[in-house]
């Protein structure tokens, strides 16, 4: 009796072994690297959200050719150690090919030589600066470089606001450094002059000081490249000192919770974007926006359409050449006017996006599409 208990324990075992590994050839192991605590917790968050809403969408379709996506996300706090570690993790352990993230500069940019190395896709929804340009075949991202976005705003300042003088401010990290180093260029080039550029690092919450140092250069204008909560802080002291200098911003602006929580403090500020004003005029934009509002009832914030476009061209890539690094890595490059949440774009050879930038202003605690 016994042996016969022990042939059907091992019986089952054997079962048990062959359903596991057919489970597990029905997937397809994504990594995701996120600032799911931490000072961007509330980004890291939004990010997954809108993933979980693409990966939703991608199984529901019968997902890669009958295989589902999976998502294994880990927690960078947006620290470049920890994003190393985390990759080494989903690489080694987990035995990912494709990893969506990270979000700030600072951190694809220590992960681009070891991602190149061992030959794994990375897809930013979030990293802007150009360094990331030359990072590497394997390095790709789903937001706009920084230089087109500094840019953009050099060109518009220069030309329609016929602006002579501007002081700086900005945070000492890839993504907003890389912004204010390329408007800075532009502007100079264009025969501006850049009277002062006062610095803070990530996590700072008082800078009334360096907003006193800026009024005392009385600049015709003052351009900052922050992240959204030293923004948020940034805006409403420049309000509270009683400070009238015209301010200008960059993609990170269009954020319509950061517009809240300013309230009348950011009226006025004008900023670059790659977003539609109305849904209606992007079918992709309109569909994500409904959806995100009704599985997590609220609005995404900034990088959620860019968080759920990286998933989505992977998925075509994989739908359109396979699923091997060398075929999903070709469909990428091969993007072309991909319709997407987060616009219109297609991807160069350096695996950045080209996307048209619009200006955008804030009246009355709304954003709307700038006119002079």
């Amino acid at each position: 009796m016994h042996k016969v208990i022990k042939l059907f324990l091992f019986i089952i075992l054997i079962i048990g072994l062959f359903s596991g590994c057919a489970k597990k050839d029905d997937v397809i192991k994504i990594g995701a690297i996120l600032p799911l605590t931490g000072d961007a917790a509330a980004y890291g968050q939004c990010a997954k959200n809108s993933l979980e809403l693409a990966k939703s969408e991608v199984n529901n379709k019968d997902g890669i050719n009958g295989k589902k996506i999976e998502i294994i996300y880990e927690d960078s706090q947006a620290k470049s150690d920890l994003a190393l570690s985390a990759a080494n993790k989903l690489i080694e352990i987990n035995n990912v090919k494709i990893i969506i993230g990270a979000m700030s500069s600072t951190e694809v940019l220590a992960l681009a030589p070891i991602l190149n190395q061992k030959k794994v896709i990375l897809i930013s929804p979030a990293a802007t600066n150009h360094e990331i340009s030359n990072a590497g075949d394997y390095i790709f991202r789903t937001i706009v470089s920084d230089i087109y976005d500094g840019i953009a705003m050099a060109k518009f300042i220069s030309k329609d606001k016929n602006i002579k003088t501007v002081s700086l401010f900005n945070i000492t990290e890839a993504g907003p450094q890389g912004v204010a180093t390329a408007f800075k260029d532009e502007f100079i080039k264009r025969g501006g002059e850049i009277l002062n550029e006062e610095k803070c690092i990530r996590g700072d919450i008082n800078f009334k000081t360096q907003i006193l140092k800026i009024q005392s250069n009385n600049p015709d204008a003052l351009y900052f490249a922050l992240f959204p909560r030293e923004s948020e802080l940034f805006i409403k002291q420049v309000k509270e000192l009683g400070i009238n200098i015209p301010l200008f911003s960059h993609q990170l602006m269009d954020d319509p919770s950061l517009i809240q929580k300013t309230g009348d403090a950011s009226n006025g500020i004008i900023f670059t974007s790659t977003k539609n004003i109305s849904n209606t005029e992007n079918e992709e934009q309109e569909k994500f926006n409904k959806n995100y509002l009704m599985k997590f009832g609220q609005e995404p914030l900034s990088f959620g359409s860019n968080s759920y476009d990286a998933l989505m061209i992977t998925y075509n890539a994989m739908i359109n050449n396979g699923i091997s690094v060398d075929e999903i890595k070709k469909g990428l490059y091969e993007i072309e006017n991909y319709n997407g949440a987060s616009g219109t774009f297609s991807v160069d050879k350096n695996g950045d996006i080209e996307q048209e930038l619009i200006l955008k202003t804030i009246k009355n605690g709304k954003i709307i599409t700038y006119s002079d």
